[in-house]
């Protein structure tokens, strides 16, 4: 699936695409990357529908998780995402100012997103969560990528703040 249509959905902002023809800005790819990840897990889920144990009745899968690993895992997925964005190819005077703007960018989104769901999370059921604040980070990471070379730090912090709330907000809801 993904070997037929994300070539389609990335050939839109790349290239001659018809959406790199009307102004539309997408740096590395990432929101090709995230909307066709998201829509192609929506319609999954929409066809599998939900999972049944042996009678017919819809099993309740129990969350499985170490706060460890997603500690570890979220600090990994931050050094490589940020390594890639800043690795893309610039040229010109503005380079370097311009890979330390999306270090930085990363960075202010990720812990806005994280201290936004950890304090929320906290108001709420009044304890701590290392598992949300690392989601919450991961969140705001993510919620910046597409544009992460052409905000300014000040905005990469609200985007990080809205993304950590969106996050508390998905998770109640789902």
């Amino acid at each position: 699936m993904a070997a037929v249509l994300y070539p389609i959905s990335a050939h839109w902002v790349q290239g001659e695409g018809w959406l790199l023809n009307l102004g539309f800005v997408d740096f590395a790819g990432s929101g090709t990357i995230h909307v066709f990840g998201g829509t192609t897990a929506l319609v999954a889920t929409l066809i599998l529908k939900h999972r049944r144990d042996r009678d017919g009745r819809i099993d309740t899968v129990h969350p499985h998780y170490s706060p460890l690993y997603i500690g570890l895992g979220s600090i990994i997925l931050t050094v490589t995402l940020t390594a890639f964005a800043a690795a893309n190819e610039y040229g010109g005077e503005a380079e370097a100012y311009n890979r330390a703007l999306i270090v930085v960018n990363s960075f202010i989104a990720g812990a806005f997103g994280g201290l936004t769901a950890f304090a929320i999370n906290y108001l709420r059921r009044e304890v701590t969560s290392l598992i949300v604040l690392a989601r919450g980070f991961i969140a705001g990471i993510v919620a910046v990528a597409a544009s992460v070379e052409t905000v300014r730090p000040w905005a990469a912090g609200l985007i990080g703040f809205f993304a950590g709330f969106t996050y508390l907000l998905v998770a109640v809801l789902v």
